[in-house]
């Protein structure tokens, strides 16, 4: 039983503070007048603890076939999406972001992005955005103090070397066409950016000049890889892309994708996922992109899909 004490200016005012606070099964106990008003004491019964509920040993299960809805949706690869409901099962999570969230750490690699003072070289199919994403780069180690050094090895393609000089005007910053032959790895201080041809990652002629390249320059590689690829194409080309040393990834046009099994099946792949690109405006940056945000996402784009 719970006893209150309930005080106002007159009778009626302290009865309607009782029913609003107590509810309709309080039960007037006293009532007292003095100069200042009135006082109620009030008796409700006291719903306690519900103590075998609390103490039991047991959790309930996730919301598993939310989250395998979800999955679907994206056009996850199914091998993939029992892989991730077998780690929210053994994790329990009953928000079905935070179960998501923490099965994708647990089952994909996942990074930060960081740019030591050595070389980091910009790779990725045609097309994927590389040079955007170096302009980004180059953006977030400007405002950190960090001035980069950039770097053009992609000589096939016409005016490249323009294209990347204009990303990098608002920087103050003029990239320089790549000539290996009079590159000095370690030349220079604080980092070096190198923005590289785009390679069709099923050429192993075109991935194995683009390895040699990257160890003559004693260079790191970042994979670009553009979101709203197939399942399976993204995991061939991450793949790929893998076997020459590519150990971290973007995801470049987050913005313009709504099924993102492929970003999933990518990762599973092997280089880990560190950022994500938005959009053409360079001074957005690049998005960290960690588990729980693309649990958030995977589980929002799914239900907008669906109309939910």
């Amino acid at each position: 039983m719970l006893l209150r004490v309930f005080h106002a200016p007159s009778a009626s005012e302290a009865i309607a503070r009782v029913a609003a606070e107590l509810g309709e099964q309080a039960v007037i106990i006293a009532t007292r007048e003095d100069r200042t008003g009135v006082s109620v004491t009030a008796a409700a019964p006291d719903p306690g603890l519900d103590l075998d509920k609390l103490l039991r040993t047991d959790l309930p299960e996730p919301d598993t076939a939310r989250i395998q809805d979800g999955l679907r949706w994206h056009e996850t690869a199914p091998d993939l999406v029992q892989r991730l409901l077998a780690a929210v099962r053994a994790e329990r999570w009953q928000d079905p972001v935070q179960a998501l969230g923490q099965a994708l750490q647990a089952v994909l690699p996942f990074g930060e992005l960081t740019a030591s003072n050595g070389v980091l070289m910009v790779v990725g199919p045609n097309g994927a955005g590389k040079s955007v994403t170096v302009a980004k780069l180059a953006t977030a180690l400007v405002l950190a103090d960090r001035r980069p050094r950039v770097l053009s090895a992609d000589g096939a393609k016409a005016g490249s070397l323009a294209q990347l000089a204009d990303l990098l005007r608002p920087l103050q910053i003029q990239p320089s066409g790549l000539d290996p032959r009079a590159f000095v790895a370690g030349e220079g201080e604080g980092p070096l950016l190198v923005d590289s041809q785009g390679v069709n990652p099923f050429q192993s002629q075109e991935m194995m000049r683009l390895a040699e390249l990257a160890s003559a320059m004693r260079a790191e590689l970042l994979l670009v890889l553009p979101a709203g690829l197939s399942a399976g194409e993204a995991r061939d080309v991450a793949g790929n892309f893998a076997a020459i040393g590519c150990r971290r990834m973007v995801i470049s046009r987050l913005d313009n994708a709504r099924r993102l099994g492929g970003v999933l099946a990518a990762a599973e792949a092997g280089p880990a996922l560190v950022a994500a690109g938005i959009g053409p405006v360079i001074g957005s940056g690049l998005k960290p992109l960690t588990a729980i945000g693309l649990a958030r996402l995977l589980m929002s784009k799914a239900e907008l899909g669906d109309g939910r």
